[in-house]
């Protein structure tokens, strides 16, 4: 591992600081794109001739092989916290190779081959490393300190073969390159005593897609090689470690078809993002650049995803021999730290001991309700707020009274409370004629009552005096109102005394008998026509128009008007058995 500064240094993205105290750092394999296609401008797609280096400057434009090459030097040489390794498409090598005599997929654009030709020609197949004259992809191996030898490889010149340069020549063997891959990190795995802890991935970085198969095999084909990598066994047998190396994908300057195609490689891989460079493994895609800035920020943001992270679960998950080292709460915990409570204890193991637990009086539980003591119960600096009487006083205030003061202390003398009503009580009594009314405070005193008041009797059928009684005192001795009547000659009681014809007045000179007023008899007891002197008392003689008026016969005798004197009714009279 190099002395270099930290990545989050060179490309200002913000890394976990339990990263740079790993034992065993991540690894990444870059696969780097050599094919033809990466000899043509960066901005505009057309040729530049050659690659900007030393040796092949071409004709002034800034060819794709010369950003990315610069883009992944930056990286290796600003990373502290990750190993890488080179691998490049596969190509045959050796020197004045390739002359511009090579025809075929190769798609280079070197203009002056025959006087300065390459040293490589890239092919679809290839092995690790050189040997029998087949191409080779291996460049520089996983080390503590191989950013030198990385470097050297981009560093725009030659010196064949003791310092060799990533040349633009050749097709887009991706499948083919992921398959050497594959078979270096196996080897690599199984000579790793970290290889269970390790985080390991590749970077393929291509302006293009697929392009030595079928075109039907292309995509099974891609899927196939990251999905293998994703299992990675370290050797054969039952005790074989299993190794999830992810596939990253760097498409550069590509169009849509090579984008749809390394999108299924990226999901096949684990790391497909969506265009804001968020995880989206269902329908993301690779991530993308099309200069120089752009890369560098994909670098970034590639390699700070497969840099592992101490997460809170018991597990060293960056392999730094330290478990849930930087990510444990202030009790030691995982997750955030308990909250405080209101108990005696430092539950959030910040030193203090129910902080912002306690109420306004520094005690647990609910802030004591105010009572009217002339104390601040509450403690919040006054005392018998909204709990002392309107008057200022403990307990219920005075109760109104009609006397011109504001006995209750609400602004307001001798009314009804809550209300500007005058204070009133009632008076009077619903009896006879009576009713009940009311006496209303005036001037701190109760004034007249407003309802009906006795009055003095009269004889009217009513209580006017309102004592029970209707019109007591009042009637006359007939039980009506007015004076008794004047008894009349009519043989009648009418006086209401108990007596008939008591008082009865008569024309001067005659007598009420019997219920006429007669004249009293002449001296030899004449009387005028269909009267007959009749005696009414000794020495009293009146004429009256019935002979029998005040008749007093004897026993067993009648007075017979017709006869003018008693009778016996039963003179000749026979009366039969039993009757008399």
């Amino acid at each position: 591992m190099s002395s270099a500064l930290p990545l989050c240094a060179a490309l200002g993205l913000a890394l976990p600081a339990t990263a740079t105290a790993q034992r065993y750092v991540p690894r990444v394999l870059v696969i780097f794109d050599t094919s033809g296609s990466m000899g043509v401008d960066v901005a505009t797609g057309l040729e530049t001739h050659g690659d900007n280096s030393r040796e092949h400057p071409g004709d002034g434009g800034t060819s794709r092989l010369f950003v990315a090459k610069q883009a992944l030097l930056s990286l290796v040489e600003t990373t502290s916290e990750v190993e890488f390794a080179l691998l490049r498409y596969p190509q045959r090598e050796s020197l004045g190779l390739n002359h511009g005599a090579v025809d075929g997929y190769h798609n280079n654009s070197y203009a002056d081959l025959v006087a300065t030709p390459l040293n490589y020609v890239g092919e679809c197949t290839g092995a690790l490393r050189p040997g029998g004259g087949q191409a080779s992809s291996l460049l520089v191996p996983f080390a503590d300190d191989n950013e030198t030898a990385i470097a050297a490889w981009m560093n725009s010149r030659e010196d064949y073969p003791a310092d060799k340069e990533l040349r633009a020549d050749g097709p887009t063997p991706i499948a083919e390159s992921l398959r050497l891959a594959e078979a270096y990190l196996r080897e690599v795995a199984t000579a790793d005593e970290g290889r269970r802890c390790r985080r390991t991935a590749v970077v393929v970085l291509t302006d293009g897609s697929e392009s030595c198969l079928a075109a039907d095999q292309r995509e099974p084909a891609l899927q196939a090689r990251a999905g293998a990598l994703r299992a990675l066994a370290d050797r054969a047998g039952a005790d074989a470690a299993v190794i999830d190396v992810r596939t990253y994908v760097l498409a550069f300057a590509v169009n849509q078809r090579a984008r749809d195609q390394l999108a299924v490689l990226a999901r096949a891989g684990g790391t497909a993002v969506d265009r804001n460079g968020g995880p989206d493994p269902v329908a993301g895609g690779p991530y993308e650049a099309g200069d120089l800035a752009g890369l560098r920020r994909a670098f970034g943001l590639i390699v700070r995803d497969a840099i592992p992270t101490e997460t809170c679960n018991g597990v060293d998950d960056d392999c730094d021999d330290a478990i849930d080292e930087g990510v444990l709460n202030a009790c030691g915990q995982c997750g955030e730290p308990p909250e405080e409570v209101c108990n005696g204890a430092d539950d959030d193991c910040d030193g203090r001991v129910d902080e912002g637990a306690l109420n306004a009086c520094g005690r647990c539980g609910p802030v004591p309700g105010e009572i009217c003591n002339e104390a601040d119960d509450d403690c919040d600096g006054r005392v018998d707020e909204e709990v002392a009487d309107a008057c200022g006083g403990c307990g219920a205030v005075t109760q109104e009274r009609c006397n011109g003061v504001d006995d209750d202390c609400d602004g307001r003398v001798d009314n009804v409370a809550g209300t500007d009503e005058p204070l009133s009580r009632l008076c009077g009594r619903d009896i006879g004629a009576c009713q009940v009314g009311r006496e209303r405070c005036v001037d701190g005193a109760f004034g007249a009552c407003d309802g009906v008041l006795p009055t003095a009797e009269a004889c009217n059928a009513l209580d006017d005096d309102c004592d029970g009684a209707v019109d007591e005192g009042m009637l006359n001795a007939c039980g009506l109102c007015g004076t008794r009547p004047t008894g009349e000659c009519r043989g009648v009681e009418d006086g209401c005394d108990g007596r008939i014809d008591d008082d009865a007045v008569c024309p001067v000179g005659y007598l009420c008998f019997a219920g006429e007023c007669v004249q009293p008899c002449g001296v030899a007891g004449e009387c005028r026509p269909g009267t007959t002197c009749r005696v009414v008392f000794p020495g009293a003689r009146y004429c009256h128009p019935d002979p029998c008026a005040a008749a007093r016969c004897p026993a067993g005798l009648v007075c017979d008007t017709a006869a003018a004197g008693c009778v016996d009714p039963c003179a000749d009279v026979t009366c039969g058995e039993g009757e008399a």
